[in-house]
C-alpha cells in the first residue's frame, strides 16, 4: 500500500464530516442505436460525500474557470467523473466544465470538479 492509498482512505473518512447539503454526480450514458436515432440517454446519480464552494481564484487565473463557477471536491475511489456528466448541488444541476485529479498520476486521493 502506498502513501497515496493511505491518503485516499484518510480523505474518504474526513470528507463526510465536512460534507455540505446533498451533492450528486450524475453519470450520463448516451443512447444506443443508429447515429440518426440514438435513443434516450440514461443517467445514474451517485451521492458523493464532499464539499462545494465558489471556484478558487487560482483556477480562474489559470483559465480553468470563470468567476461565478463552483467547485466540488470529493474523495477518489467513490466515482470517476466524466466531462459528459453533471454535478447536482442541493437539487441544482450544473454542467461539468473541468475535472482536476489530485494527484495527477497514481492513486486518486481527491477529485475537484468545476461546474
Amino acid at each position: 500500500m502506498t502513501l497515496y492509498d493511505d491518503m485516499q482512505g484518510v480523505f474518504a473518512e474526513l470528507a463526510p464530516e465536512f460534507s455540505q447539503g446533498v451533492i450528486r454526480y450524475i453519470d450520463v450514458t448516451p443512447g444506443a442505436g443508429k447515429p440518426w436515432k440514438p435513443g434516450a440517454a440514461s443517467e445514474v446519480a451517485t451521492v458523493v460525500k464532499g464539499f462545494a464552494r465558489g471556484v478558487s481564484t487560482k483556477f480562474i487565473m489559470r483559465g480553468l474557470a470563470v468567476a461565478g463557477d463552483n467547485q466540488v471536491t470529493f474523495p477518489g475511489g467513490s466515482v470517476v467523473p466524466d466531462m459528459d456528466g453533471y454535478m447536482e448541488i442541493d437539487g441544482v444541476r450544473e454542467k461539468i466544465v473541468n475535472i482536476i485529479k489530485k494527484p495527477n498520476a497514481g492513486t486518486v486521493v481527491a477529485w475537484t470538479v468545476i461546474t
